[in-house]
């Protein structure tokens, strides 16, 4: 089958609007001057979350006006721009959110080693400031918080 008018323009509409809230929130979390990802995370949310809000509040209240259409063009591309808008939200509020808190840059750089040593402790069980010892043959374990593990 052959892709008509509405599916061609939706492709090309669901690239902008899949990532737009995320590169906002991005951007906003890039120009914090804080140092800590909480801090930064907490900015962008702040900054610019509630414009993201409000902009994809507004498009779903847009797009839900052309459900009650009786044109079937305008039906259907109410439903794909409500379905686009909600999804885009949730991952850019919720799930960028969470990985920027997790992994996000630190003051000016990235750091993804606490990713990696997070791997190595659920594959392996251990972490890297746990202490051999000639007692339990390395199995016992060292309390150290996670502060002692991203330094």
């Amino acid at each position: 089958s052959t892709w008509g008018m509405l599916e061609s323009m939706n492709l090309t509409l669901i690239v902008g609007l899949s990532v737009d809230y995320v590169v906002h929130l991005a951007e906003a979390y890039s120009r914090a001057k804080e140092s800590n990802r909480v801090a930064k995370q907490r900015h962008m949310l702040i900054d610019m979350g509630i414009s993201v809000l409000s902009g994809a509040v507004t498009s779903m209240g847009a797009s839900g006006i052309m459900l009650f259409s009786r044109f079937i063009f305008f039906y259907q591309f109410g439903i794909f721009m409500f379905c686009t808008i909600s999804f885009s939200l949730f991952y850019s509020l919720v799930f960028f959110t969470a990985i920027v808190g997790l992994i996000g840059p630190n003051g000016k750089k990235a750091n993804i080693v606490f990713l990696f040593y997070w791997l190595r402790e659920k594959i392996t069980g251990r972490r890297p400031i746990d202490l051999k010892c000639n007692k339990c043959d390395g199995k016992g374990w060292n309390k150290f918080s996670l502060e002692a593990l991203a330094k």
